[in-house]
């Protein structure tokens, strides 16, 4: 194995503070869920030959404390999906943001489910197909414990079905997350 640069500073983060990380080409997402009291963050770095800079700092535009975002983190190119899974208390939400150049904008509102099931941590998990045109949001404790999926489709204005109900042995299909609302039906 060969040794990998660090990103960023080695001082700039606690443990604590940090959560999920990805990366799509020369381009690398680092989340920190502790930072500002727990209202969260999540880094954008780009490498430029073997160093990595910071290009932005993404922050929930209606973030509070205690939101956790960056707790999960996905990137795609010039896409970016970012969950908070104690937004709300714990239910939890994620949050959608388009590069353009190099400035980062978050598209539309905060991504919430409409049927709650409980305090499910929606963010718990996110995820983007190699396009950025796909994106699953997970909620490992929605009813009851038995967690839950939700699937959307990028631009944001896109309607998709939901993956909902999913068990051990398999999946369901039954929602939609309707385009500007921002909430999963």
């Amino acid at each position: 194995l060969s040794s990998f640069p660090h990103i960023g500073p080695r001082a700039h983060f606690t443990a604590a503070e940090l959560g999920n990380s990805a990366v799509s080409g020369d381009t690398a997402l680092v989340g920190a869920f502790g930072n500002a009291s727990h209202k969260g963050a999540a880094y954008v770095f780009v490498r430029s030959g073997t160093t990595w800079i910071q290009e932005r700092k993404l922050v929930a535009r209606e973030g509070r404390a205690n939101d956790e975002f960056g707790a999960s983190v996905a990137v795609s190119g010039d896409t970016a999906l970012v969950g908070g899974l104690a937004d709300d208390g714990t239910r939890g939400a994620a949050w959608l943001f388009i590069r353009s150049g190099s400035t980062w904008t978050q598209r539309g509102p905060k991504l919430v489910p409409s049927d709650w099931a409980g305090e499910g941590e929606f963010g718990t998990n996110v995820a983007l197909s190699a396009d950025g045109a796909t994106g699953l949001i997970g909620a490992w404790r929605d009813n009851g414990g038995t967690g839950a999926s939700w699937a959307f489709v990028n631009p944001y204005e896109a309607t998709t079905t939901a993956a909902t109900s999913v068990g051990e042995s398999g999946a369901t299909l039954n929602g939609t997350l309707a385009g500007g609302s921002g909430k999963a039906y």
